[in-house]
């Protein structure tokens, strides 16, 4: 059971009902938000409009992840949905995908293999190691000290 209208939005969208059993999921089955507050009512469909619109629908609940930043993550100017599953994900923080592999979505570049930036990350990538990007980089979303979106 859902809370408010969310039973009815889970009738017809039931990939989205599953999605939200997954064990990192927004609060909708536990009543602590529902479908209208990321959906607004008056909306087409329900969906949004811009990537900026669903930027600051999460952002009205996130506020800590609004900059601005001196160094802002490129990746938010796409959305936070290049990023993050937003009705649920088996991953922490309900990310599409664990660090590495996400990050290398975009931070890899095959010619200049475990190199990005100017950086080696020979040692970093090391899959026996099992290390991950955001235990350097921990500023994910921005930083005021480091272009590389370190702490200081």
């Amino acid at each position: 059971i859902f809370k408010g209208n969310s039973d009815n939005c889970m009738n017809c969208h039931t990939e989205k009902k599953f999605s939200l059993d997954l064990i990192y999921h927004h609060p909708v089955k536990e009543g602590k938000m529902d479908c209208f507050d990321c959906h607004p009512i008056h909306q087409s469909a329900g969906k949004m409009k811009s990537k900026h619109m669903a930027n600051d629908q999460c952002i009205k609940c996130h506020e800590q992840m609004r900059g601005p930043w001196v160094y802002e993550h490129e990746a938010l100017k796409d959305g936070c949905t290049v990023c993050h599953d937003v009705h649920g994900s088996p991953n922490n923080k309900m990310l599409k995908e664990n660090s590495p592999n996400l990050c290398l979505k975009c931070h890899f570049d095959a010619s200049r293999h475990q190199t990005i930036g100017i950086y080696s990350h020979t040692s970093p990538l090391n899959p026996k190691e099992r290390t991950n990007c955001l235990g350097c980089h921990m500023e994910i979303h921005g930083s005021n000290f480091s272009r590389a979106l370190r702490h200081r």
